[in-house]
């Protein structure tokens, strides 16, 4: 048996219409509703691969930002269950590309039960940041949050040739301590 770290998925999202701006500067000047209605049409997607993270102890893990595109108001408005399969679905993603551990952001982790549905339902474990991570992993987790939450959007190019991680960059910003 491995004492390594488990892979791990962090389920982000943005938090403002300053957010999606960030992420989209298309979407500057636009009105509410109709982004709140784009955001809502969106699935959930790998935002960025993240690697080397490293523990206190010296052990490194790797692990992916998965964007579940709701603002915190959206997921107090929708119904419960739609939420939810959103998240649920960011996590399955995760799942998909290796991760064996989900954390969850801002309002992923507080939506409902304050994720003990999500957890319950979830194909990994998973734990809301909310919580005072126990493990070394939930650490780990957090830690590479808080590490690409320092990296501002890289500069936007076309919509073609925008690279994936820019809008990990955006979303994680939201999510300072």
């Amino acid at each position: 048996m491995s004492d390594a770290l488990p892979k791990f998925c962090f389920v982000i999202h943005p938090v403002s219409l300053e957010d999606v701006a960030r992420y989209e500067p298309g979407a500057k000047g636009k009105g509410e509703p109709i982004i709140r209605k784009i955001l809502e049409w969106m699935p959930p997607w790998a935002a960025v691969h993240v690697t080397g993270v490293r523990a206190p102890d010296g052990r490194e893990t790797e692990g992916w930002f998965i964007g579940a595109p709701l603002m915190p108001e959206q997921m107090l408005e929708l119904p419960r269950e739609e939420v939810y399969s959103r998240i649920l679905r960011a996590i399955e993603i995760g799942a998909e590309l290796g991760a064996q551990v989900a954390g969850l952001g801002a309002f992923t982790g507080v939506v409902g039960d304050a994720g003990v549905t999500i957890n319950e339902r979830s194909p990994i474990p998973s734990r809301p940041e909310t919580r005072s991570p126990s493990s070394p992993v939930c650490r780990v987790c957090f830690a590479a949050r808080r590490r690409w939450a320092l990296i501002r959007p890289a500069p936007r190019r076309s919509s073609s040739a925008r690279p994936a991680r820019s809008g990990a960059r955006a979303f994680a910003s939201s999510h300072r301590k």
